[in-house]
């Protein structure tokens, strides 16, 4: 369990994760959109789980959880 879903919950997660990407689709409560470090133009190949609190990419293999996508979106370090 990653630090954000412990302490905001999978709705909350969702709900900021799905402002940082495209989603095209849900699947159950798993988000699904275009990859935001590639620049997918046609397939949907990034995800974002609330309930494990994990992202991933199949086509370039960028993955971590909520607080790591959001530091990679804005160029912040996720480590400090």
């Amino acid at each position: 369990m990653g630090f954000a879903l412990e302490k905001l919950g999978a709705e909350e997660c969702a709900t900021i994760a799905g402002s940082l990407f495209t989603v095209d689709r849900l699947y159950g409560s798993k988000l699904t959109g275009r990859c935001p470090f590639h620049g997918d133009k046609t397939t949907a190949s990034f995800y974002y789980n609330p309930d494990k609190d994990a992202y991933g990419c199949s086509s370039c293999g960028v993955f971590g959880d909520l607080i790591k996508l959001w530091c990679h979106i804005f160029g912040l370090d996720s480590k400090t």
